[in-house]
């Protein structure tokens, strides 16, 4: 988290580990991956909110009634909602598929 946001954090739980449909990008020369995000709910312990201007642009807080006017990408939609959720459940949500022979 420093690095990118200038702060300094303690993991507090898992949050979720997504994938699926709305992790599959295709970039501009052809490529396509599919991600795999494992995150965590943190607590700030220390440093100053800035963003490194290479990886990230630009930080600030929202509630999440802010983020129905926020343009977000389609894993953002996915992952947002739980961070609000405000349970100790860790979200994860099962393949669907399954190889051939089973």
């Amino acid at each position: 988290m420093w690095e990118e946001t200038g702060l300094v954090v303690e993991p507090i739980r898992l949050l979720g580990v997504y994938g699926g449909p709305e992790f599959q990008v295709t970039y501009s020369n052809g490529d396509e991956v599919s991600y795999l995000m494992i995150v965590f709910e943190c607590r700030v312990i220390g440093g100053t909110m800035r963003p490194d201007c290479v990886e990230t642009l630009e930080l600030g807080h929202f509630s999440e009634t802010d983020l129905a006017k926020l343009r977000l990408p389609p894993w953002a939609k996915v992952v947002l909602p739980d961070a609000f959720t405000g349970h100790a459940k860790t979200r994860f949500k099962p393949p669907t598929w399954q190889p051939p022979c089973l």
